[in-house]
């Protein structure tokens, strides 16, 4: 890893880390070069969990860190190798995917947004597949049978029922909005936050993670959904395709409810409550402000 420090403008407040497996070097040159581009960013750590050689170390300088574990440590706790180090010097810090795709100015927007909205612990942005559609990734807290529904019974009309309340589907994603469960593919988290709660707990390899600590944000601060910022999601899905992947979601979930309550999750019920109270509040606010237009 380069240690070499480079001085910081005071609008550089943004850094971030993506968790390199299996990837190409065209992708990680896209990744960087964007958020090399966004004038918040200051600096971008690469963990690179793969076996093999890689050679994204051409990217490391002054303001782009690899860094190799030697060995899979799993999503959660690479990015961890990043914010164990960010949080003590950063003001934001950005988890991304390399299969995302977005601009510059997007990641200096929701820079400028959590600026002006101190009470927000962390953002995520319109998550939209290739064709533009919604990926449903904002939700609630999950209760058991959300998850077993989803997973096993996709088909059934009592699963679909409940997936529907579940990702929110009743409202407006044209709209701002609080939110319980945001995506790993891209959180955009306030540092100070993370000092507060705590990064990803590192009881999770894969899956799980991202909603752990939205949670643990979420019983704080606000999360909240921005669909003013877009970026485009590749989505493999490999946990509904492979059986590892499956088995690995399994366990991360297991996890998750080991820890906070499988029938009874007195937290859970209660910031599902506030994010559907507050989400029809701001909504229907904004349904009002439309209509006299």
């Amino acid at each position: 890893m380069s240690e070499t420090r480079v001085p910081v403008a005071a609008h550089q407040t943004v850094t971030a880390s993506a968790a390199l497996y299996g990837t190409t070097t065209e992708e990680v040159a896209r990744f960087v070069e964007t958020l090399l581009a966004a004038r918040s960013v200051r600096e971008i750590y690469l963990i690179d969990n793969s076996r093999g050689e890689h050679r994204a170390d051409r990217f490391a300088g002054p303001r782009v860190h690899y860094i190799r574990p030697g060995r899979n440590i799993g999503y959660g706790r690479g990015h961890n190798v990043a914010l164990d180090k960010s949080i003590l010097v950063s003001k934001y810090h950005l988890v991304a995917n390399l299969d995302t795709y977005f601009e510059s100015a997007g990641v200096d927007a929701l820079a400028e947004y959590m600026d002006t909205h101190p009470t927000v612990g962390a953002v995520t942005p319109r998550i939209i597949n290739q064709d533009g559609s919604l990926q449903k990734l904002p939700r609630l807290l999950p209760r058991p049978l959300d998850v077993i529904g989803r997973r096993f019974f996709p088909k059934a009309a009592w699963a679909q029922e409940r997936s529907r309340q579940y990702e929110m589907s009743t409202c407006n994603f044209d709209e701002e909005m609080d939110v319980a469960f945001l995506s790993g593919s891209f959180m955009f988290l306030r540092c100070d936050a993370l000092k507060d709660v705590g990064i990803f707990d590192r009881r999770y390899f894969l899956y799980g993670e991202d909603l752990d600590l939205s949670r643990r944000l979420a019983a704080r601060y606000r999360t909240v959904y921005l669909p003013h910022v877009a970026v485009t999601h590749d989505w493999k899905r490999s946990n509904h395709t492979t059986t590892v992947g499956t088995l690995r979601a399994v366990r991360a979930m297991t996890t998750y409810f080991n820890k906070w309550g499988w029938s009874r999750d007195i937290e859970r019920d209660a910031i599902n409550k506030r994010i559907l109270a507050a989400a029809s509040r701001s909504q229907s606010f904004a349904g009002a402000r439309s209509r006299t237009k």
